[in-house]
């Protein structure tokens, strides 16, 4: 029998089993403080609850027992009887660097929220929650929304602001010469890209929709001699005959055969010595592992919005081989315990 008492591993606690459960909670505390505008009002200046509460029109004694909490969370500090943001409650600024505003208003969305109430319908069928839900499927959501595409492709831009430096530095793009990004939104990637690499050049192709920003984001990084868009449909057809093909966040969107679909487009229109490379995070053998978590809470996420799936290490060579493509490097992303970029080429 271990030595519970001398071990260097504290005994758990049921404890433990509250923030999980009353995580529903934490969601509704964080969605009031957003509804208040606390994170704009406190980044002006430090403020007396009293002030706060004028400013809010909120009832004094209510919204200092949800400061507290905010306290507790590591969102806001209290300092002799003013309180402020903390250095992590800055990033729910949208005007800040790294921002996380964005994702997390997209989490506090009550349509995608919705869907989460169905997780159970979803375990037990297999059917998607948002479909079940709201009678079809995400992505048509959004194209029926333009105000809420439009919030959508904002937060994956954010998402891939704060990974950019990684994927440069994960992978040498320099010798595919011509890289298309697939899916690649308003070409926040891209750019980035293409000026980490002069001599690269790329297009951004994504549904017309999406693409509508990528001339403005090209020109601000004064990269727009090299770089284009295009607009399409990934499941019919990519542009042919460049070096590099990218595609990050967008393989867990679907299903294996969907995705196959995808890169078999890629493999019909790359260079015969050209390169499929995809951006996702990777599920660990070991769900608690480092990066466990993340890979799998993302993955769940996809089982509830979408058809797709976080994938293993061999369930991404499956669907490479599936697709006439073969996996031959995995590079670690610095700073992102499960993120990986996965480099494929023609079988």
């Amino acid at each position: 029998m271990p030595d519970t008492e001398n071990s260097a591993v504290a005994p758990r606690s049921p404890g433990e089993l509250l923030p999980i459960a009353y995580g529903f909670a934490y969601t509704h505390v964080l969605r009031v403080a957003l509804e208040l505008r606390l994170p704009e009002l406190l980044a002006e200046r430090p403020r007396e609850i009293a002030e706060l509460a004028t400013a809010t029109r909120s009832h004094e004694p209510s919204l200092y027992r949800l400061s507290r909490l905010l306290i507790a969370f590591g969102l806001i500090e209290e300092h002799d009887g003013l309180l402020r943001l903390s250095e992590l409650g800055q990033y729910l600024r949208a005007d800040v660097p790294g921002s996380a505003r964005g994702a997390v208003d997209l989490a506090l969305d009550p349509v995608l929220s919705h869907a989460w109430t169905e997780l159970g319908h979803t375990v037990r069928t297999g059917e998607t929650a948002f479909d079940h839900v709201h009678g079809h499927g995400l992505f048509r959501h959004l194209d029926a929304d333009p105000a809420a595409a439009a919030a959508f492709h904002r937060v994956m831009a954010g998402s891939t602001r704060v990974v950019v430096p990684a994927v440069v530095s994960a992978y040498d793009f320099g010798p595919l010469r011509t890289l298309i990004d697939v899916g690649g939104g308003d070409g926040t990637l891209l750019a980035a890209l293409l000026s980490a690499y002069p001599a690269l050049r790329g297009t951004v192709f994504d549904t017309a929709a999406a693409v509508g920003a990528a001339t403005g984001v090209f020109a601000a990084a004064a990269v727009a001699d090299r770089a284009d868009t295009q607009a399409g449909d990934f499941f019919v057809s990519v542009p042919e005959g460049a070096g590099g093909y990218l595609l990050k966040s967008i393989l867990h969107d679907w299903s294996d055969a969907d995705s196959v679909r995808i890169l078999r487009n890629c493999r019909a229109a790359m260079r015969p010595d050209g390169r499929v490379l995809v951006v996702e995070p990777v599920v660990a053998e070991d769900p608690a592992g480092a990066g466990g978590l993340h890979a799998a809470m993302s993955d769940i996420q996809m089982l509830v919005l979408t058809p797709g799936r976080e994938r293993t290490l061999a369930e991404f060579a499956r669907v490479f081989a599936d697709s006439g493509l073969v996996l031959v490097g995995v590079h670690p992303l610095p700073g992102s315990p499960a993120l990986r970029l996965l480099e494929a080429q023609a079988a």
